[in-house]
């Protein structure tokens, strides 16, 4: 369990994390979909915080601050990544 080998703040970001899809997955709506279209880097915190929580129980011997620092990176990229293509949509389809 990643709480026994790094820790209680793992273990918190895991929970929050899976909870949140959890709860994505109940409230889902029409709106919902707007919004994540209009916000595209709110696409991106689901990503960062389980790249956060692999990161963490794959690579023990890393501190939280340098997991945390790679995933927030890779969070900006991803969030980079899913921008470019929704503008890439948007002027195509208009």
């Amino acid at each position: 369990m990643i709480t026994e080998r790094q820790g209680l703040v793992p273990g918190i970001v895991a929970g929050a994390v899976f909870g949140a899809f959890y709860f994505a997955g109940l409230v889902w709506s029409r709106e919902t979909a707007v919004l994540y279209r209009r916000h595209p880097w709110l696409n991106t915190l689901p990503f960062t915080g389980t790249f956060f929580v692999v990161v963490v129980a794959l690579n023990p011997e890393f501190t939280l601050l340098r997991c945390a620092i790679m995933a927030l990176i890779a969070g900006a990229i991803f969030g980079g990544l899913i921008a470019l293509v929704q503008r890439y949509r948007e002027r195509t389809t208009v």
